[in-house]
């Protein structure tokens, strides 16, 4: 289970520093992740066999994804960036074990939140955010199912007038169960971008385990003034901790700034710091949110 602490929410300034904590599954043996309905392992087998079909029945058009229809168009971005109305289209069931979700997910205010169809305990969550003068989309994915699952997926983003400004590959061979994972994408000058789905692929993971973990951060900034993110991981099992991610965010939840680095350390505890690459955030941050998915390793 990956739980986060509640935080007193702080204006940020040059002076203040901002510490919390995470907690990942505390048993090896533990698999449900996420409060409430839950699919049952079983289903794993459920999944294999519609992705396998799929598959299968799409083999001649070299096509091996889901219905991923309900992702594409999904609006990133607009306007000043400032405020947008949030959209989701999950099902109610969905949206409860998300809501229940003990990790940062919630802390966020995401633009756009959907599921592939025929995959609803997968969510994509889409939001911009624009940092000195530069907008970005920030593309999550979170996996809702009590087994670990392969994701591998790959689309393009649009600009205004539907032209090609970016393009992305998520591959994730271990996505834990109630973890997420988080992808950046230029926007280049436009204030509205679309994603556009051309692959998605979900399976069960078949050679990977996600770790247990849980972990400690604190925010500060280096002697040139730079905010960094400063985080512990820690786990009863030896883990590789792979992709951390941190979200600066506002009092509202919208992004502000994004840090992201590859840690390939092994052990039961790991120690990283992560850079904003900015002095200053275009609006005030009151908080932080963090996302890990470590895997076992043998």
């Amino acid at each position: 289970m990956r739980k986060i602490t509640s935080f007193v929410a702080l204006a940020l300034t040059t002076s203040c520093l901002l510490t919390g904590c995470s907690m990942g599954k505390t048993s090896e043996n533990t698999t449900a992740s996420i409060k409430g309905s839950l699919v049952s392992t079983s289903a794993a087998e459920l999944l294999k066999t519609a992705y396998n079909t799929t598959r299968n029945s799409n083999y001649n058009s070299n096509s091996y994804s889901s219905d991923y229809s309900t992702l594409n168009g999904a609006q990133a971005a607009d306007g000043t960036m400032n405020r947008y109305t949030p959209r989701s289209s999950v099902s109610s069931a969905t949206q409860a074990k998300l809501d229940a979700l003990e990790t940062d997910y919630n802390k966020v205010k995401w633009g756009i939140v959907a599921s592939p169809t025929g995959y609803e305990n997968i969510v994509v969550s889409i939001a911009p955010y624009c940092q000195n003068g530069t907008l970005y989309t920030v593309i999550a994915i979170t996996n809702l199912y009590d087994y670990d699952v392969e994701i591998d997926t790959t689309g393009t983003v649009k600009g205004l007038n539907g032209e090609d400004v970016g393009d992305f590959v998520i591959y994730e061979p271990c996505l834990g169960s109630g973890d997420t994972i988080l992808y950046q994408t230029y926007c280049d000058d436009n204030t509205i971008c679309e994603t556009y789905w051309e692959r998605f692929d979900v399976a069960p993971t078949s050679y990977s385990q996600a770790a247990n973990w849980e972990s400690d951060w604190s925010v500060g900034q280096d002697e040139y003034g730079y905010y960094e993110f400063y985080y512990y991981l820690y786990s009863n099992q030896n883990m590789c901790p792979g992709a951390v991610t941190a979200l600066a965010l506002d009092s509202e939840g919208y992004i502000r700034g994004y840090a992201q680095s590859y840690n390939s350390t092994e052990g039961t505890s790991c120690y990283d710091e992560l850079s904003f690459y900015t002095k200053e955030f275009d609006e005030p941050v009151t908080d932080f949110a963090m996302f890990a998915n470590p895997e076992v390793e043998n």
